[in-house]
């Protein structure tokens, strides 16, 4: 345990082999996050409002992104070679893919209520311009 806290361990070049059942489990999550990103596409197919399509836009790419990066990362780290498939790509993913959920949290949580209210009250000042007959 003390080696996964270590510097030494993440950024080892040489290739090490992973289990199979670390094999398999990753192999099942990142199909499993492209799958899930392939969801939020047709799901976002129906949507009327503009920002939650935006949010699910994100979400897609989000986990397109992260699990075609996990998939090509799991490939190179099977084949042992060695600067692809080095352990800090994972650790790379992971904060990218944590940073990606924050930003998508951040524009659902507090950009889209200003945005929905800045588009009423543009709503509300358009409706006394005057407009072409």
């Amino acid at each position: 345990m003390e080696n996964l806290f270590s510097f030494r361990y993440w950024f080892d070049l040489t290739p090490v082999r992973l289990s199979s059942a670390f094999e398999v489990g990753f192999f099942v999550l990142f199909t499993l996050m492209i799958m899930a990103g392939l969801a939020f596409r047709i799901v976002n197919k129906n949507r009327q409002d503009k920002f939650e399509r935006i949010v699910l836009e994100r979400a897609t790419v989000l986990s397109l992104t992260t699990g075609s990066l996990g998939l090509l990362w799991l490939f190179l780290s099977f084949e042992e070679i060695s600067i692809f498939g080095a352990r800090f790509w994972f650790l790379f993913l992971v904060l990218l893919f944590v940073g990606l959920i924050v930003r998508v949290y951040r524009y659902k949580r507090f950009q889209v209520p200003q945005l929905r209210l800045l588009e009423q009250s543009k709503a509300e000042a358009n409706k006394y311009l005057p407009r072409r007959r």
